[in-house]
Parts: C-alpha cells; structure tokens; sequence
C-alpha cells in the first residue's frame, strides 16, 4: 500500500499543479499504477483493463469518497487520466 501512495501522491501533484488528463507527461506515473494493479490482480492489467477500472473509480461512491479526501477534484480527474493514458497504451 506503501507503493500505492506513492504513485496517488505523485498523481494528485499533477492535478493539483493544472496537468491535464490528456498528458503524456503521466505516462511513467500512469504506467507505475497499472503495474501495481496488476500485481494486485495477480494477472496483466490489459490497456481495455485499466479503462474499465477507471469507469469503476468513477461510478463507486466509496471510492470516489477516497479520492476526494486526497484531493479535490481527483476523483473525477484519475479516471479521465487513466482513460487517455489506456488510449495511448498498447494492448499486447
């Protein structure tokens, strides 16, 4: 969970200083949370993967509730950003 809040820290920061979800500049921060996901998952976290959980971040009260408390607005600006960065990630 250590590593997780690293990489959320590092995720907030960005929004925080007005980097917009479309970035490529979040790709190695993007990139470091899908490979936590994974190992979470104990499976890949394909690129259709990660934008189906950033739709599940978006819809679920708690963690919406979560990600408030990290940050205003970072509920709705990770999933947006997790959604570009999927865009731009191969499949295979």
């Amino acid at each position: 969970m250590r590593d997780l809040a690293g990489i959320e820290a590092n995720l907030v920061k960005a929004m925080q200083d007005g980097t917009v979800p479309e970035a490529r500049a979040l790709d190695t921060a993007l990139e470091r949370h899908r490979t936590w996901v994974s190992d979470m998952w104990n499976r890949p976290c394909t690129p259709t993967a990660y934008a189906g959980l950033a739709d599940i971040y978006e819809s679920h009260p708690d963690v919406t509730q979560r990600y408030e408390t990290l940050g205003k607005g970072f509920s709705r600006w990770l999933p947006a950003t997790m959604r570009a960065g999927a865009r731009r990630m191969p499949e295979a």
